[in-house]
């Protein structure tokens, strides 16, 4: 039995453990892949819209060109720089302040007499940058890419070494989040503006002042290499301009948000625009729009940031619950596997011993007849009372085999599922006094005083008599061979009434006062080849098939048979059959 265990445990029950745990394993790379699936899926939206914003400044600047040229018209770039500011803003929008400057000299517009503000205070603050006095830390683009300063000619102007930035923002880098700053691709110089245009013809110039950003467009006109128009972009229209940029597919919408944040990371532009979020420095993926644009990222959220483990949460519940039923049912048929393997080694058993004490009861009789009939055969009885015992020991004990043969047809008749005898009306209690009769001699000479209470009136049955006859001598013959020590045996019949028009039961009380069935084999002892006696040296005869045969002739009837242990010592087999 421990071996069948054994090799259960090994051939099914640690590989399904093995298979459950690679199927968890397999869960788990599955989410890491769903998520790297996602973060790179919203990180390719990021870089696509920061591109498409690239490329919108890129036409800001085309655009600045196309405008630069049309109001120096037919006039001489030299001519037209001295009221470029003024110019540019009635035909521009996008222009907060234009300017023109003449490379390593002055600055022609706006003047520092200028009746605006806002021209004013940007030739205080650039004056110097543009006329190449000052070098300022900027980011700089030219449609050839960002500019190298080290390719430059060598000027007087001190240059200050390339320092390397961080971001402003900490994109989710994997299932792992990390807090720690990403380095930002851009690049800052400090340069003059002469050093920054170069033999460029346009370019975009990003300032950082200390309150802002400020982005500087220039163009220089083909007429006049020294002699540069640019424009300081107005922050409002600019962003107005980015907006429609920034529009995604409905399928990405319904799960992501995004937002360009500035340098300050504060939304610009949002979509959609009711979204907000605790922190706007952890968006799930981001882009940096560029050098036009430096600090400035394309950031995506996530509208429902629970919604991805709270679906992986469920799906692991799912599919740990599937795998724990799997489990549990394996468990519970390896242990109904196990339950089986042991009912059938305990049958086998029974079976074994059945064989064996079958063996024993037919060569006992066998004997006997045997030694009887030579001595008979021989003559060498002559006594003629001595003859009859003899021929009535060769007839009892001929009846006892006949009986054991019957009673093992019968069994593997029933076990097989075979037909039972016919059926037909009959007096119980008429049948119970018959059989009476034939067996009362006997048991009165085993010194087993036999008592009946049966009514006088008819209990008709409808059964085959000789099936309920085997059941009683079955009965009969257990309280001979186990409870003849009570010296008692009482049969009683009675009948019960069923309500609700039911039909009632015909119900047969066989009672002793013998040493009564062990509580440990009262659950048993209806089982096939069972005995509680399980011994050949108890002196008990028997094959174990009686109680199991009575049982299962009673149910063909419809009826049944059970035990119950009696007051005061003994046992109670109760036989009931359906009333007719």
């Amino acid at each position: 039995m421990k071996r069948t265990a054994v090799i259960f445990a090994f051939a099914v029950f640690i590989p399904a453990l093995v298979l459950g745990g690679l199927a968890l394993r397999s869960l788990r790379d599955q989410r890491f892949a769903f998520e790297r699936q996602r973060l790179q899926l919203a990180q390719d939206a990021a870089d696509g819209l920061a591109r498409a914003l690239a490329s919108e400044v890129d036409e800001l600047q085309r655009d600045f060109g196309r405008q630069a040229e049309a109001i120096i018209g037919t006039n001489t770039p030299a001519i037209a720089a001295w009221s470029f500011d003024e110019q540019l803003r009635e035909v521009w929008p996008l222009a907060e302040v234009g300017f023109s400057v003449r490379l390593g000299a002055e600055v022609c517009s706006p003047s520092v007499m200028d009746n605006r503000e806002a021209s004013r205070s940007f030739h205080r603050l650039n004056r110097d940058f543009l006329t190449g006095v000052e070098c300022v830390e900027v980011f700089a683009v030219t449609p050839k890419g960002r500019i190298n300063l080290s390719a430059q000619p060598t000027t007087p102007a001190p240059l200050k070494q390339q320092v390397e930035l961080f971001r402003n923002v900490a994109p989710v880098q994997g299932i792992g989040e990390s807090l720690d700053p990403l380095k930002s691709r851009l690049q800052t110089s400090a340069a003059d503006f002469k050093q920054l245009v170069g033999d460029a013809q346009e370019g975009v110039v990003a300032r950082r002042m200390p309150d802002r950003l400020d982005v500087l467009i220039w163009h220089r006109s083909a007429r006049d290499s020294q002699v540069v128009f640019g424009a300081q972009l107005d922050r409002s229209q600019l962003i107005a301009r980015l907006a429609p940029r920034l529009q995604t597919e409905p399928a990405f919408g319904s799960e992501f948000a995004v937002a360009l944040l500035d340098e300050r990371v504060q939304p610009l532009v949002r979509t959609p625009t009711s979204f907000t979020t605790a922190s706007w420095r952890r968006p799930f993926a981001a882009s940096e729009v560029g050098e036009a644009l430096p600090h400035w990222e394309v950031a995506v959220y996530e509208l429902d940031p629970s919604r991805p483990a709270a679906a992986a949460t469920t799906f692991r519940w799912t599919f740990g619950s599937m795998i724990a039923g799997l489990l549990a049912a394996i468990a519970v048929g390896g242990w109904l596997v196990v339950q089986e393997t042991r009912r059938e080694l305990l049958m086998a058993r029974r079976k074994t011993d059945f064989v064996s004490n079958v063996s024993h009861e037919l060569k006992t009789p066998l004997t006997s007849i045997r030694m009887f009939a030579e001595l008979l055969a021989e003559d060498r009885v002559t006594d003629p009372v001595r003859r009859r015992q003899h021929l009535e020991v060769i007839a009892t004990e001929s009846a006892r085999l006949t009986r054991l043969v019957d009673g093992v047809l019968d069994f593997a008749r029933l076990d097989r599922g075979g037909a039972t005898a016919p059926m037909q009306s009959l007096d119980f209690s008429i049948l119970i006094r018959d059989i009476l009769v034939l067996h009362e001699t006997r048991l009165r000479s085993s010194g087993i005083e036999v008592k009946t209470r049966l009514p006088e009136d008819p209990v008709i049955i409808r059964g085959n008599a000789d099936a309920l006859a085997q059941i009683i001598v079955n009965l009969i013959s257990n309280v001979e061979k186990y409870a003849a020590s009570g010296q008692e045996l009482i049969l009683e019949l009675e009948t019960v009434r069923a309500g609700g028009g039911a039909k009632g039961l015909a119900r047969l009380s066989v009672s002793d006062r013998g040493p009564g069935i062990p509580a440990e084999c009262a659950g048993h002892i209806f089982e096939e080849f069972y005995r509680a006696h399980d011994s050949l040296d108890s002196g008990v005869s028997g094959a174990g098939l009686g109680l199991s045969l009575a049982r299962k002739l009673a149910r063909a009837h419809q009826g049944d048979l059970r035990h119950v242990p009696r007051s005061g010592g003994g046992s109670v087999f109760i036989l009931e059959i359906p009333l007719a």
